[in-house]
This record gives structure tokens, sequence and C-alpha cells, in this order.
């Protein structure tokens, strides 16, 4: 994505960059493709501008790195993820946490190659007794997790120590903020330190939970100082286990229809992707873009391919086509892996890519908006990015529940809509085949969707 300048953007955009307020709390909806990331850093460089303090906020680290990208030249603008935004903010507040149930943490015995599975359930490391901690409030929520890691007091090793008030925020378990609990602290706080956090633009705001935003409604009454919200979000993306509609966003935050915006034009897709990408609508209240007029080819299904031919489709259409910004999606992360080590090999004319989750530190060295680099990502990773070209391979291993078809087809819009110019899909399926994601695709519409057979 390059980000225009106030003179480029379209009238909707325009009117929204003019008429917002730059103050309380407002809501901008829209469809994928329609510019809601390039709204969010032109608003947030005007506020800069203003001497505002301003934060735009991501919900993931890949989002975060991408958007980056797109703002490099939005100067005092500063761009986190949510959590790192939060956790920070809600320290420097210095609203002292400590309650009976994490007054005493209890020593576990974890084993190195182990610690992720404590980790997940709220277990945290203390670095000072180099060993992992967890209160029995965490044990008692997963006990067959913890058991094997309890101490013996029988080795005389201690079992507990005294928790020390802390400033960090509450969690139920890691990263999954104890947001009832934050709201009664701040609530008994010192009002100096009650205190607001400027102006937040958060994107992708549909991934957000419920509770987040009665939590920021809350505080932006109680704080002295301006604590400002913009929401930028788009039903069609929610793809998250938590999530909020834009109906309840505007509810929890009490947004006025006079400070509700919408987006309606594509910029991204080609028409015929846009085409594809429609057939996965839902019906959710964000709708579908206005079809672009930008002309491009249809998308392709390769179909009856292994996963070695679908690599060397890919890299043989690379090597053809000269350089190109491309996104390989994959359903999971063993297929993200494979993908990324055979291309990695197949492709010395590009730089391949990856994100892994389990290594966060991954997504600090993520290239974006440049020509010749090959993404490769778990289908989780890729809201809110584009590329010029996409690949979908492995269509096949998409868990595609009937009972859920809605939440698929949504996966499915997000997906297909992160191409700019050229989407291709694959399968080592037939094309009329039930398996996956397979059962969902237009096969039968010649004009939407071309078929290729490795066969052939």
């Amino acid at each position: 994505m390059r980000m225009p300048n106030a003179r480029d953007i379209s009238d909707e955009q325009q009117d929204i960059f003019e008429d917002a307020p730059l103050d309380g709390r407002v809501l901008v909806t829209g469809p994928p493709g329609t510019g809601k990331t390039v709204i969010a850093f032109l608003r947030a460089m005007l506020l800069a501008k203003k001497n505002k303090k301003v934060d735009v906020i991501m919900y993931n680290r890949v989002l975060k790195r991408f958007a980056q990208n797109v703002g490099a030249d939005s100067r005092n603008v500063s761009c986190r993820t949510f959590h790192s935004w939060f956790y920070n903010w809600w320290r420097n507040l210095q609203i002292e946490n400590q309650d009976e149930e994490s007054a005493e943490l209890i020593y576990l015995t974890t084993p190195y190659d182990r610690r992720i599975e404590v980790r997940e359930k709220g277990a945290r490391w203390d670095k000072n007794a180099r060993s992992w901690t967890a209160t029995q409030a965490v044990i008692n929520r997963a006990p067959e997790v913890f058991a094997p890691w309890l101490p013996d007091p029988r080795d005389g090793t201690p079992t507990t120590r005294v928790n020390k008030a802390t400033y960090d925020a509450p969690e139920i378990r890691k990263f999954k903020p104890d947001w009832d609990r934050l709201i009664d602290l701040y609530t008994d706080a010192e009002p100096e330190k009650q205190k607001g956090w400027g102006h937040l633009i958060i994107d992708e705001g549909q991934d957000f939970c419920n509770d987040t935003y009665k939590f920021l409604k809350y505080a932006s009454r109680v704080s002295e100082s301006d604590s400002a919200i913009t929401v930028l979000a788009d039903d069609n993306q929610r793809l998250g286990e938590e999530n909020s509609t834009t109906t309840q966003i505007a509810d929890l935050l009490n947004i006025g229809e006079d400070r509700k915006f919408t987006l309606s034009r594509n910029f991204r897709n080609t028409r015929p992707i846009a085409l594809l990408a429609r057939k996965f609508y839902t019906g959710l209240p964000s709708g579908t873009p206005d079809l672009p007029d930008k002309k491009g080819n249809k998308p392709r299904l390769v179909c009856d391919a292994n996963v070695q031919q679908q690599v060397e489709y890919i890299a043989r259409y690379l090597r053809l086509r000269g350089n190109h910004e491309v996104g390989v999606v994959l359903p999971d992360n063993k297929l993200r892996e494979q993908f990324f080590s055979l291309l990695t090999g197949m492709l010395t004319n590009y730089t391949v890519q990856t994100y892994d989750s389990n290594d966060r530190s991954t997504s600090d060295s993520l290239i974006f908006d440049r020509q010749g680099v090959v993404t490769v990502l778990n289908r989780q990773s890729c809201k809110g990015l584009e590329f010029d070209v996409v690949f979908l391979p492995c269509l096949q291993d998409y868990e595609a529940e009937d009972t859920d078809s809605d939440t698929f087809k949504m996966n499915m819009y997000v997906m297909c809509s992160r191409a700019r110019n050229e989407l291709i899909m694959m399968s080592e399926t037939p094309a009329k085949s039930d398996a996956g994601a397979m059962k969902y695709l237009p096969v039968n519409e010649p004009e939407l969707l071309e078929l290729i057979s490795s066969r052939e």
C-alpha cells in the first residue's frame, strides 16, 4: 500500500478527513480495500500536526509491521499493537495491583521444553528465581496442565513467595487482561493517576472484544485529560475467536450517527478479483465495496496438484513475470513452514520471508511494500495486508464446516481481497471436490474463475 497525501484521496475519504471530529469517539466502517488504514494515518498525521498525542493501534504484530511501512512518513505518530500500547500505558499510571488471589505465587518445576504449555495457561517467568510461577487461581483453572510441575515440599525447596504490589495490569491469563478488575482499580485510583491517553486510532477494530471497548469508554469518561478514540472496522473481517461487530462498537462507545462514517470505494483489487470476492459476502452491515474499474485477469484455480507441484507452479509463475510483491497464504503453520522452506530454495531471485507466531520477533524483519519479496503466512496473519499477487495453496486442507459456513466464507472473503492484481488458488483435489474450501468456489461460473488442471 502506498500512502497518498491529502490531495490524492477520494471524495469520500476527503469527507471523512475534513468532517470527522478530532475529539471524542468516531467510527469509520468499510469493506476490504476501501482505504481504512489510509484514513487512520492521515488522521494521525493531522492530529500530530496539532501537537496532539496520538497512537495508531493494530491488532497483531504482522499488521503493525505492515502499517509501519505504510505510515513511514508519519512523523510523531506511534504505531503499536494494542497489547504493547495498553500494558505500557497502564504501567505508567502506577496504580498498584495486589489482591488476595495474587498474593502468593507458586514455584513450578516446568522444564524448558514444556514452557509453552504453562505459559499459555497463565504462568509467569520469574527471572530472579529462574523459575516459572503461577497463582493458585491460575493453577485451579488448568490443574491437568500444572499437576506434573507442582513442587514437592518434601525436597526442602520453597513452594511459594509473597508477591509484592505491582503496577502491571491484572490478567485472567497471559495477554488476556482482566477488564472487570481493571475498571475497579481505575475507579479506586487517586484522581491524579486516572490519566488518559490522548487520541487512540484503532485499525481492524472488529478484532477487539467487547470488554476492551467497555473499559476504554469507562476510562475516557473518568480520566481528567483528553481520551479520544477513532475506530476503523469491518464486519466482513471478524475472524478471531473474540471480536466485536461494528454495531456493538458503536453501542459500547456510545457513538452517535453524526460520528459514524462509511467508505465504499474499492481502491485495491481489480474488478475480476472483486467479483470473485463477492461470492463469499455473507450480508454483514459493512457491505461490499463498490466494484472497481481496474482491469485484470480472472482469478485462477489450479487443480489436481500436490504440494510439490503447487510450489513449482508458484516458482515458475514468478520467474516468468518479473518482480512482484507476493503473498502466499496457507491454512496452517505446518504447511506455512513447508512452503517457506521449498520456496526459499527455488526462488533465488526473490527474498522469501515468513512470520512464525511462536517466535514473535520474526515480525520485526518483515519487509512490505517492496517488489521482489514473497511473504509466506498462516491465514490468521494475512488480514489487513495486500500484495500484487496472492497465492492460496492447499484449499482442500481448510476446515469448512457447514454449520459455520458464514465464518468460513468471511475467511475466504478476506484472503481473496488481499490481492491487488492477480489471485491464484490451488488444490490437490479436482475442481468439483467437496474437500475444505473447494465446495464454496464458483467452479461452474467460468466468467468468475479460470480452471487449470495440472494433468493437462
